[in-house]
């Protein structure tokens, strides 16, 4: 704060909305909820961006001259967090206040109308946070802004990154989510903050899977390959703790409280129109943990994306690229170049063949882990379903699917599963022949997860939802842990 003045103004300004204290679920006395009706955009409206804009300039042109200084590009990303989470607020708080007084909990939260968003931003407000997503995308401020929205560069809206920005408590340790708190918040609280933290826990563990994927962008040989990809499988299986932590440390039904802020238009229907910047129309993808880059760097690092030309990856992966930062981006690509090369099984030792389908396994673990969590979060909560089989009968009311939020994650995320469980029999078969065989504990943990698999389905079809979601075996399969769900990892790690 001390290091950028206006910055801390921002924040402050951004605290005044918030609904309900951090430290636990009471409502403020005053709030963007307890304001009248308009005032709190009209606040938003009339704010003076102007100095920030002025400091945000200062600061892109530091991060250009120095773009090896982490704190410099950390305090980038804290701003472009604080300014989208106010963005959230302007375009979605006149349809939360609606929701609170009109919302009827007996039937299909799809179903029913709270007004749309607002198509646009105040003119300061936009200048801000595009010109603080520049340079979190690698882009100086000399670059066109307009020109990069055309090209789909930018997503001007909430996503995984701002929402995931945490910083460390004075005086505490950071190797535990509890001793962190996140940037920013819309609607304040326990249930938002682990909801964001826990994501946050998710992708400090991901240490041992960036340097797999570093290791063969490098070329290294393929013994050096199998022994990162084990620690990349063993890292993802402790992931999976983290996310099915989640919705014991967040309440499942806040989340229809925080879904208005963190929607995003892709095939919204509060956006019929989609969202205009700088006069560009744009229609980004919500925030969604799928927006992850571990998916997509796991399935290039196992194989198992140049064995799909056509499944559910893709659109997440569409989303993915207007979403995340351009170094995010180009080192994907490096992997997918290096990892393209590696299919020829004369250039992959047998070691290395079976790290890969235990990181492809661990990967579906973490998977189901989230569509679990997605679906006790969100459809049991809004009483909606997503169809994963087709001939599974569903009654007329709740066939109607979540089109925000990242459109039906726990649809494409469970069919991603299915398709990859396939492919892994098939590495598993050519495995049992080699010198590797895919047997012993993780052999059984294939069967179980199997059991698992049909629960989380139903669920999200709608099945069996009078009991709670039975998590045990796949607790069971990662070897759950308190630890291994809040603990974070640091960047050595």
């Amino acid at each position: 704060m001390k290091e950028l003045p206006e910055f801390a103004h921002l924040s402050e300004f951004s605290d005044g909305f918030y609904i309900r204290d951090i430290a636990g679920e009471t409502e403020r006395v005053v709030s963007a909820l307890s304001m009248e009706d308009g005032e709190a955009t009209t606040q938003i409206e009339n704010f003076d961006y102007g100095p920030m804009i002025k400091e945000v300039g200062t600061l892109a042109k530091k991060i250009t001259e120095n773009p090896a200084d982490t704190e410099l590009s950390t305090y980038m990303f804290y701003y472009r967090a604080v300014a989208r989470h106010i963005i959230a607020l302007y375009l979605h708080i006149d349809q939360y206040r609606m929701f609170r007084k009109t919302y009827d909990n007996s039937s299909n939260f799809l179903d029913q109308n709270f007004g749309l968003a607002k198509d646009h931003v105040p003119d300061g407000l936009e200048i801000l946070a595009l010109d603080a997503e520049k340079s979190t995308r690698g882009y100086g401020p000399e670059v066109d802004t307009v020109d990069l929205l055309k090209q789909g560069k930018l997503s001007f809206v909430l996503a995984y990154p701002d929402y995931a920005c945490a910083y460390v408590k004075p005086g505490c340790n950071p190797t535990d989510v509890h001793k962190l708190d996140a940037a920013a918040y819309m609607l304040g609280g326990n249930s938002e903050k682990y909801f964001k933290l826990m994501h946050l826990a998710v992708e400090s563990k991901m240490g041992p899977l960036v340097k797999a994927a570093q290791a063969t962008i490098d070329g290294v040989a393929s013994v050096q390959r199998a022994a990162l990809l084990n620690a990349a499988a063993d890292a993802a299986r402790d992931a999976t703790s983290a996310i099915i932590k989640m919705p014991e440390l967040s309440d499942p039904a806040d989340y229809l409280h925080l879904r208005w802020f963190i929607q995003g238009p892709y095939n919204s229907p509060s956006y019929p129109n989609g969202l205009t910047v700088r006069g560009v129309r744009i229609a980004p993808g919500g925030e969604t943990g799928s927006q992850s880059s571990f998916a997509i760097m796991s399935d290039l690092l196992s194989g198992a994306r140049f064995n799909f030309q056509d499944d559910m990856l893709n659109k997440m992966e569409a989303i993915h690229r207007t979403t995340r930062e351009q170094e995010t981006i180009l080192f994907l690509d490096r992997l997918r170049a290096a990892a393209a090369k590696l299919q020829s099984p004369v250039s992959v030792c047998d070691e290395e063949k079976h790290a890969r389908a235990r990181l492809l396994q661990a990967t579906n673990f973490y998977l189901l882990g989230h569509a679990a969590a997605y679906t006790i979060h969100v459809l049991a909560q809004q009483k909606s379903t997503v169809v994963v089989d087709r001939k599974v009968e569903v009654a007329d009311t709740d066939k109607k699917e979540d089109v925000a939020t990242g459109g039906s994650a726990g649809s494409f995320l469970i069919k991603k599963v299915i398709e990859r469980l396939a492919f892994l029999d098939k590495m598993i078969a050519e495995l049992n022949a080699s010198s590797c065989p895919f047997d012993g504990k993780d052999a059984e943990n294939n069967k179980l997860f199997a059991k698992q698999l049909d629960l989380v389905k139903n669920h999200t079809q709608g099945i069996g939802r009078d009991k709670a979601l039975d998590l045990s075996m796949l607790k069971q399969i990662v070897e759950f842990s308190e630890e291994k769900a809040v603990g974070i990892k640091p960047p050595s790690a």
